[in-house]
């Protein structure tokens, strides 16, 4: 009887596959061939280190979708509220500002550290328009540089409110009151909400910068490619 042939029934070790991009990049940083297992545990080292870092990109996206959204509907209130020009301002400048977090959260993915550069930058900006349009506002309820629309409606305002109780003087003080505390929560926005989003981005930057300082080059470059 003739020995059986094992070779169909025996499975044979094989490396891992590559997909054909991956395959072409290895080759032309002369990596070409089959990934070692050392390749591969420096691969899943390299993800698990870089996974907290591309949080942000998260973060950022999340930061788009809200400034798009608050931006069109502040700049829909100004057209339509009496035309206020730095209601306008603000909402388009948010609008703007969404597009710029949302174009830069797409270059996080691809490992480029200057696009965390700009998102600082953008919330620098962001939030010193907050804190100056705020600091502006409440001056105008101080010193009553507010247009004649605007005084007419507090007026209109001022007039119904007192006719169901409180005197005219108690709902002036009370609006000007609701007033200071609107404007200054959009000062304290621009102070603590862009100052930590600059700051987070800061930080990200660095651990960005050291990653990729510390990580195989080819292995930088099947990432950014979106191969692995």
């Amino acid at each position: 009887m003739e020995p059986m042939d094992t070779s169909s029934t025996v499975p044979m070790p094989s490396e891992p596959p590559r997909n054909e991009r991956a395959a072409a990049l290895l080759g032309a940083n002369g990596t070409a061939g089959p990934l070692s297992r050392e390749q591969i545990a420096q691969i899943i080292a390299a993800k698990r280190e870089l996974a907290p870092i591309l949080k942000c990109q998260k973060v950022a996206q999340r930061t788009a979708g809200g400034l798009i959204s608050a931006g069109i509907l502040t700049v829909i209130m100004a057209f339509f509220g009496g035309l206020s020009l730095t209601g306008l301002v603000m909402g388009l400048w948010m609008t703007v500002a969404g597009f710029i977090e949302y174009w830069q959260a797409q270059r996080i993915h691809h490992l480029k550290p200057e696009a965390l550069t700009i998102l600082i930058r953008n919330q620098l900006l962001l939030g010193s328009m907050f804190v100056v349009l705020g600091l502006w506002w409440m001056l105008e309820v101080r010193l009553g540089w507010m247009s004649a629309a605007e005084k007419k409606e507090i007026h209109s305002m001022v007039t119904a409110m007192a006719t169901v109780g409180g005197g005219t003087k108690a709902v002036t003080s009370l609006i000007t009151g609701i007033e200071y505390i609107a404007y200054g929560s959009i000062v304290a926005l621009g102070l603590c909400g862009q100052g930590w989003l600059s700051l987070y981005y800061t930080h990200r930057r660095k651990l960005l910068k050291k990653y990729l300082a510390s990580t195989p080059e080819w292995i930088i470059s099947l990432q950014r490619h979106d191969t692995i």
